[in-house]
């Protein structure tokens, strides 16, 4: 099933949710401590769990982790996966190599097997965590067996332990509003991208304040650097020719956006003075560790597992021909930013 949703992501998209990428090929030293071997590394997540995609790990209000990823559940469903973990903090608890914990469905299922939907970006606001989604239908007329049928937003129940669906807010002709997201005290950020061209991605933003999160109504779009418009129709793009994006603040200020180009091989990254830019020019951050017919996906960065001067990122491998078991499982590395990013 991943394989189609992704193959069809593609197809109606353009690229999928990001990149893979390794980090540096030298040896941990001996006696290295668990952070530096991993640091040296990579390292596989949730090792043999069934997750999907590069997953967003997000911090709940009183402390626990959460991670969720697209992926499968009890009786084959993909309407994504929630592994929560137990412990607080970030550095020297990195889900490297473990077994993952009280795993269970991302999203309620619907009333009909025909639909499910998979998590996109994850987002702390205040007291309350949100996660967007992609809504889907089987439809055997499309050529992965698949379509999207639109993008919303739930809210983490912290009794079910799960996103509640609060409803639909785009329609499948929109970008993809959600695959990244941003709070910035008051309003939620939701990043999505379009095709402009032949391999090429521009994305837009949009935003609404958090208490009315759930209501079409309440959002309004970015018509330039801190201009916004409840007009849909008349957002423009914020960035031109990239990828899908992960936003983030750092711990040191600065709001960075990575992503990859499409089916692209290495990760690049820019600053912005705000949610909406200005944005400097691109850097590469890192290339991916890529075998034969592999392309990118992922480069999110997961910034509450930053440890110092190095930025956490998780990725996975893509290819459009079937890939060796464990191959396409999530990994997690961490670099420096580039030297000359502002």
């Amino acid at each position: 099933m991943r394989w189609r949703v992704e193959a069809a992501v593609l197809l109606i998209a353009g690229s999928l949710a990001g990149c893979a990428f390794s980090l540096d090929d030298g040896a941990p030293r001996a006696g290295a401590t668990p952070i530096e071997v991993w640091a040296a590394k990579g390292c596989t997540i949730f090792d043999g769990a069934p997750v999907e995609g590069p997953g967003r790990a997000v911090q709940l209000p009183e402390g626990a982790t959460i991670w969720v990823f697209a992926g499968a559940t009890e009786g084959g469903r993909t309407d994504g996966v929630v592994v929560e973990q137990k412990f607080k903090g970030n550095a020297e608890q990195i889900p490297c190599m473990v077994t993952a914990q009280a795993l269970r469905p991302a999203l309620p299922a619907t009333n009909s097997n025909a639909d499910f939907a998979t998590p996109l970006d994850v987002v702390a606001a205040g007291a309350e965590v949100f996660s967007f989604f992609e809504a889907w239908r089987h439809d055997a007329t499309q050529p992965f067996g698949v379509r999207v049928i639109g993008r919303g937003v739930a809210r983490w129940d912290t009794k079910l332990r799960q996103f509640r669906r609060l409803g639909l807010l785009w329609t499948s002709d929109r970008p993809n509003y959600g695959t990244g997201a941003w709070f910035d005290g008051e309003r939620v950020y939701a990043y999505g991208c379009a095709n402009s061209g032949p391999l090429q991605r521009d994305c837009y933003a949009a935003r609404a304040p958090v208490h009315a999160i759930g209501n079409p109504a309440a959002w309004e779009y970015a018509v330039g650097v801190d201009s916004f418009s409840a007009n849909a129709d008349a957002a423009v793009p914020i960035l031109v020719g990239v990828g899908d994006v992960s936003v983030r603040k750092g711990g040191d200020g600065r709001m960075t956006v990575s992503y990859v180009p499409v089916l692209g091989d290495r990760v690049m990254v820019r600053t912005a003075l705000g949610p909406t830019g200005p944005f400097s020019g691109a850097h590469e951050w890192f290339r991916c560790e890529l075998g034969p017919g592999e392309f990118c996906v992922g480069g999110v960065r997961q910034v509450g597992l930053d440890v110092g001067a190095g930025a956490v990122a998780t990725y996975v491998r893509a290819s459009f021909e079937p890939m060796a078991q464990g191959r396409a499982q999530p990994r997690l590395v961490m670099f420096g930013l580039p030297a000359g990013l502002p």
